[in-house]
């Protein structure tokens, strides 16, 4: 009998259950109905611990024992129903990570429609739900959420949430209605360095060594070579590329398609967050930019997404150094003393030549006349003695 009257007393709800917080009585039965039930049981000799568990399952809804899935953290008790995912940087395990200035590209779902929200963060141990525990993020302009409660948004991770190797929640206050509580990330972000993405550059030949003559501070040369280091493109493994612009980089320049030929080295970080390439500049001239970003940005007009990782520097690009001619030195030789040409005979002048004939002349004329005095000579008789 003892048993039947907490059957009955189960049935009439005199037992007591703690639903939404605080105590309740289980919704009562009416007495009819529950003799009624308790009546059939024992017709069809269900007995005690029949009519018991029949009790119960009248009782089972104000317990909540019908209710589908595992109570919810503390975490979540304490917040509202929205909820934020980080899509850039692409999470492992629930974790994204990477270095100070990080682009974050965040996702809001759940949210109060036309509602506006400041983003912060909070520690993974103190979480957005914990007093005093969230800081606004310098840079984040406070975002309105759409007609379906949603909002999309990038903010560079910033300098005064630098303890490397913490993890933070990013966290959504509703600025309207401040009686709303915080949403919380279900991604968390690591930080792994302290300092942003950053690189140095030097002019050199297509080998990779310096130029004889070093270019000035800040230039390069419009067609040539230019080594590029750089330091904390975390994390390690980080796919990057060059990328030459006329502006500041925002994300529709983002442009794989734009990046600059590599000659030698490789366009990835190692676990130290480092690289060392060298790369050939395009022909155009004049003050530039030169960015290394990583490959998970996304062109695609206003909905585009800036990498995760943006390294820029302004450089001016010179035009190319003109080409030195090759000079022959003289060979020094000794000095020698010309020959004087000997002077030019004169030639005999008319007179001379004149009396020369003349003295010819006469003397065949007397040549002639020897003969002819010979001749009459020899041909003359002779007197007898």
């Amino acid at each position: 009998m003892r048993r039947l009257r907490t059957v009955r007393a189960l049935a009439r709800g005199r037992v007591r259950r703690v639903g939404g917080g605080r105590a309740r009585w289980c919704a009562p039965t009416s007495a009819s109905a529950t003799s009624a039930a308790m009546r059939r049981a024992s017709r069809i000799g269900l007995g005690v611990w029949a009519a018991l568990a029949l009790a119960i399952m009248l009782c089972a809804p104000a317990f909540g024992l019908l209710n589908v899935g595992a109570a919810p953290s503390a975490q979540a008790a304490a917040l509202d129903s929205g909820a934020i995912s980080i899509e850039r940087p692409t999470p492992v395990v629930g974790v994204a990570e990477g270095p100070v200035g990080t682009n974050l590209y965040i996702k809001a779902v759940g949210l109060t429609a036309g509602d506006t929200y400041q983003l912060g963060y909070a520690t993974q141990t103190a979480t957005c739900a914990g007093p005093g525990a969230i800081t606004a993020i310098v840079g984040a302009t406070p975002t309105p959420a759409e007609s379906n409660g949603g909002f999309f948004a990038t903010f560079a991770w910033p300098s005064d949430a630098a303890a490397v190797g913490t993890s933070y929640y990013i966290c959504a206050q509703d600025q309207t209605t401040i009686t709303n509580p915080p949403v919380a990330s279900t991604d968390l972000f690591r930080v792994d360095s302290a300092a942003a993405p950053s690189f140095q550059i030097n002019a050199v030949d297509m080998n990779g060594t310096p130029l004889a003559t070093p270019a000035p501070s800040n230039t390069l040369y419009a067609g040539g070579f230019v080594q590029i280091t750089g330091n904390n493109f975390f994390p390690g493994g980080k796919h990057l590329f060059v990328q030459e612009t006329a502006d500041p980089y925002t994300a529709p320049v983002y442009d794989p398609q734009q990046a600059l030929k590599i000659i030698s080295g490789a366009a990835l970080s190692d676990q130290s967050g480092s690289f060392n390439l060298v790369v050939q500049l395009p022909p155009e001239q004049g003050a530039l930019y030169l960015n290394v970003v990583s490959t998970d940005g996304l062109a695609a007009g206003a909905n585009s997404i800036l990498p995760s990782l943006v390294a820029s520097q302004q450089v001016t690009i010179a035009p190319p150094p003109a080409t030195p001619t090759p000079t022959v030195k003289a060979t020094a030789t000794a000095a020698s003393t010309p020959t004087p040409a000997p002077a030019a005979r004169k030639g005999p002048s008319a007179t001379r030549v004149a009396a020369v004939i003349g003295l010819g002349s006469v003397s065949v004329l007397l040549f002639l006349i020897g003969i002819i005095l010979l001749v009459s000579a020899a041909v003359s008789p002779r007197p007898r003695v």
